[in-house]
């Protein structure tokens, strides 16, 4: 008798341990990457195989519909998260783009909106790792399968001015896309700090 609550016990244990993974989205995979003096950290889709780290002293501003700033690239990184072998090519990054001198952010997230040559463009005022950010949602008709998003954010913005910009792509489903949003963090290393 004994052994049957034992039993019992352990297996509704099991089951409130396995509901409790599912509903805290365990499943996910943590990416957690350090590049360059960025720390950069999201929940990627649940099939990813494949994460990638991307950096650039150049003075390249990345091939996407944001018009190249007037000033210099002075550092630029990236953590791209996907599925090698998906015939859909979906994956989501973020980008951090420091600039060697402050731009106007207006003129930036203006920018995106006009040099974007989709046939739909969604644009919303979100929070994204705890700052004012502006999302794109572009595809070829509002409800596209394979819809691209952007948010973008600054680091560093004071009077409408900053040098570090972060931007967050996706090309993963709706729900996907709102866990990367939701769960991204850039954090900047000082450059005293051992990076890990």
């Amino acid at each position: 008798m004994a052994k049957s609550y034992t039993r019992t016990g352990l297996i509704l244990f099991a089951l409130c341990v396995l509901s409790f993974l599912l509903v805290t989205g365990a499943s996910a995979l943590q990416v957690n990457e350090t590049v360059n003096g960025f720390r950069i950290s999201f929940d990627a889709i649940n099939d990813t195989n494949m994460v990638a780290k991307m950096w650039s002293n150049g003075s390249i501003f990345a091939g996407n519909p944001m018009k190249k700033p007037t000033n210099e690239l002075a550092n630029g990184v990236a953590v791209l998260a996907g599925n090698s072998s998906d015939p859909y090519d979906r994956w989501g990054m973020c980008l951090i783009f420091v600039l060697k001198n402050p731009e106007n952010t207006s003129n930036i997230e203006k920018n995106m909106t006009k040099n974007n040559t989709k046939k739909y463009i969604g644009v919303f005022n979100i929070i994204v790792d705890n700052h004012k950010a502006l999302l794109l949602k572009t595809g070829n008709e509002p409800s596209d399968p394979l819809m691209e998003y952007e948010a973008v954010y600054w680091l560093d913005e004071v009077n409408g001015e900053a040098t570090k910009l972060v931007a967050v792509m996706s090309r993963w489903p709706d729900k996907e896309t709102e866990k990367l949003l939701n769960t991204i963090h850039v954090e900047e290393i000082p450059a005293n700090m051992p990076a890990y």
